[in-house]
């Protein structure tokens, strides 16, 4: 992926050049083969991912719930709230990623913090677009069910 690529990456929304460029030199690259796990339910580690190439599912109690694509963010629950993660990741093909731990994280704020703002920011917008679609997911799902009255 290029620079261009990386500013149209929902994570990296309203930073200039320079501001990516820190994020990317920051973090870590991380190559994982189909099968492998990326993080599991339950794990108290509070990594952001990038994915970079390839496709994920996320599952929970072993149900697949989602697909990830290039270019998506995820591990930002844990970060964000210190809880255990709440699924599992897992790569269905070969995979990169991008990935910041939050000490890194915090080095990067140090040498730019507008790059804190804009990260969190951004990390709430998408949170709050899963939010909305998990409501709309449940919303569907709860109307086609009916209570059988006796």
């Amino acid at each position: 992926m290029t620079i261009d690529d990386f500013k149209h990456v929902a994570l990296f929304r309203g930073m200039n050049d320079n501001q990516i460029k820190i994020l990317l030199h920051q973090a870590d690259t991380l190559t994982l083969d189909s099968g492998d796990v990326v993080f599991e339910e339950g794990a108290k580690e509070q990594t952001l991912f990038l994915l970079q190439m390839g496709r994920c599912e996320i599952s929970q109690a072993g149900r697949t719930m989602a697909s990830l694509g290039a270019g998506t963010a995820f591990g930002e629950m844990a970060l964000v709230s210190d809880h255990p993660r709440s699924a599992t990741v897992t790569a269905v093909r070969l995979s990169t990623f991008k990935v910041w731990d939050p000490d890194t994280l915090l080095t990067v704020f140090d040498l730019d913090p507008e790059i804190g703002l804009f990260l969190f920011r951004n990390l709430s917008k998408i949170l709050a677009q899963r939010l909305t679609r998990a409501n709309v997911n449940h919303r569907n799902h709860s109307s086609g069910q009916r209570e059988i009255k006796r």
